[in-house]
């Protein structure tokens, strides 16, 4: 009988070590999932989410709605004093640049196809990449299908919403199209499609 209760006593523990060691490691990949705060309306949001969904990474998303100024909130304050989405927190880390996170994103998905090693090829994905953080993304006759040009597409196909393409712009219509037929590219619709509705409010509101 005592036998059975030293038993019964040693294998508690041993369960009781088990739990709380799973427990612990099902906390740990709780915290090392990436909350990213933003709206889909945004193209660098967009850009955000398209990386991560082209390379099978979980996000913990936020939807920070940009028309009720929630990205104004003391609370988002409190994340990015900036103001500006996208925003992500890993553990005690935040990083508020879409071309910041998303090359993270590629380093701890462990996947080259979107930004290679290559370093001369890096190069060139990072110049387009820093060219469209501070100008525009300019279309090369050269096209990857790279980080850079998931960087761009949400900020060209946002801005052909206001300028649509005409017939003197034949590249950038087939350089937009190639995306449509991707799984990734569904979240750009998603806020191309917000951008429109509170495109025709405005209109509305201002013709009236």
């Amino acid at each position: 009988m005592l036998m059975l209760r030293l038993i019964h006593k040693s294998a508690s523990k041993q369960f009781s070590r088990s739990y709380k060691y799973y427990c612990s490691m099902a906390e740990t990949a709780r915290m090392n999932i990436p909350i990213v705060y933003g709206d889909e309306i945004s193209p660098p949001v967009r850009f955000v989410t398209m990386t991560a969904s082209i390379l099978g990474i979980d996000l913990d998303f936020h939807k920070i709605d940009l028309f009720k100024n929630e990205n104004r909130s003391e609370s988002f304050m409190k994340i990015n004093p900036l103001q500006k989405v996208p925003a992500m927190v890993v553990g005690d880390i935040t990083i508020c640049d879409s071309h910041a996170i998303a090359t993270y994103l590629c380093q701890i998905g462990n996947d080259t196809r979107l930004y290679p090693d290559e370093s001369l090829l890096r190069a060139k994905i990072n110049q387009i990449l820093f060219f469209n953080s501070s100008t525009l993304f300019r279309i090369d006759s050269e096209i990857f299908m790279h980080l850079c040009d998931i960087c761009a597409v949400p900020v060209v196909t946002s801005m052909l919403q206001l300028v649509p393409l005409t017939e003197r712009h034949p590249k950038v219509a087939q350089w937009t199209k190639k995306f449509e037929d991707y799984p990734f590219y569904e979240i750009n619709k998603r806020g191309l499609e917000a951008l429109r509705n509170c495109i025709d409010v405005m209109n509305h509101v201002y013709n009236n």
